[in-house]
């Protein structure tokens, strides 16, 4: 008992040249280590030297104080350090799951660019073909509805065509990765 020393929270404000808002921080956070209702200097001096920020003790360095030694840990707690890691680690993954996320829905330029191309070519094959085998078709029709009729069966089956290529090319690479 004897090499404990302790102070009401009051005192323990003014000894550090804090506010008792902070030391009401302090408390709330876990950060103070309480005998009864009174404040325990050293064992909260340690809690507080390992928990603590260090780059918020540069400036003392840069005006030539020596900063507080750093209180030996019986492991009760990660270190500030140790708290960063797991902390820049676990930011680190998620920005990595982000990112997997967002390559999965975007499609680079060129392979639209080829997609179109390609639907473009096709689109003018069919069109061609098309006017060589309508034109033995419509040849032995003899009304206008019965040649519209054939046009619109051939433009169908050309359309549908091209949809299922363009969709077998869509579903190939994702079939692939699967």
């Amino acid at each position: 008992m004897g090499d404990k020393v302790l102070m009401r929270q009051a005192e323990f404000a003014r000894h550090k040249g804090w506010s008792r808002q902070y030391v009401g921080k302090l408390k709330r956070t876990g950060r103070l280590v309480l005998d009864g209702d009174q404040v325990d200097v050293l064992a909260t001096e340690a809690i507080l030297a390992e928990t603590a920020d260090p780059a918020r003790e540069l400036p003392a360095i840069g005006r030539g104080e020596a900063p507080a030694p750093a209180a030996p840990r019986d492991d009760k707690g990660p270190t500030f350090y140790a708290a960063r890691s797991q902390r820049e680690e676990a930011d680190a993954k998620l920005k990595q799951l982000d990112l997997a996320d967002r390559l999965r829905t975007v499609v680079a330029r060129a392979d639209v660019e080829d997609a179109f191309a390609t639907l473009g070519i096709a689109l003018r094959d069919g069109l061609d073909r098309r006017r060589q085998a309508l034109a033995e078709t419509v040849a032995g029709l003899k009304t206008v509805d019965a040649i519209d009729a054939a046009l619109e069966d051939a433009d169908r089956a050309m359309l549908q065509r091209l949809i299922d290529d363009l969709r077998k090319r869509l579903d190939g690479p994702a079939d692939a990765a699967a």
